[in-house]
């Protein structure tokens, strides 16, 4: 009987202990909380894709600072021709692009 007693006692303990426990850490629980950050430029359409624009002239732009139409025609003229000649060159081979099946069948 007093070992049914001490039993019963001790799981009462432990039920309450557990309650109190979860309790206090859901209460006092510091959980981050979601919250957005808002950036100037990107509420203004005009200026969302400002730093990309200005990063492109930059890497574009000559010495001088300005980009030289006539340099870049030519240059999309000499990518156009070695383009072509790369794709009319017989001196590709297709047999990189075949494949040969070595695994095992799984």
């Amino acid at each position: 009987m007093k070992t049914k007693k001490l039993l019963f006692g001790l799981a009462g303990i432990a039920v309450t202990a557990a309650a109190l426990f979860t309790g206090y850490t859901v209460i006092n629980s510091n959980q981050a909380h979601y919250k957005p950050t808002t950036l100037a430029a990107a509420e203004n359409e005009e200026e969302t894709g400002r730093g990309g624009a200005e990063w492109f002239f930059n890497i574009q732009k000559n010495a001088a600072g300005v980009i030289d139409e006539q340099a870049m025609l030519t240059a999309q003229q000499q990518v156009e021709q070695q383009a072509l000649a790369l794709a009319s060159s017989s001196n590709i081979s297709t047999a990189a692009a075949t494949w040969t099946e070595i695994g095992p069948d799984n």
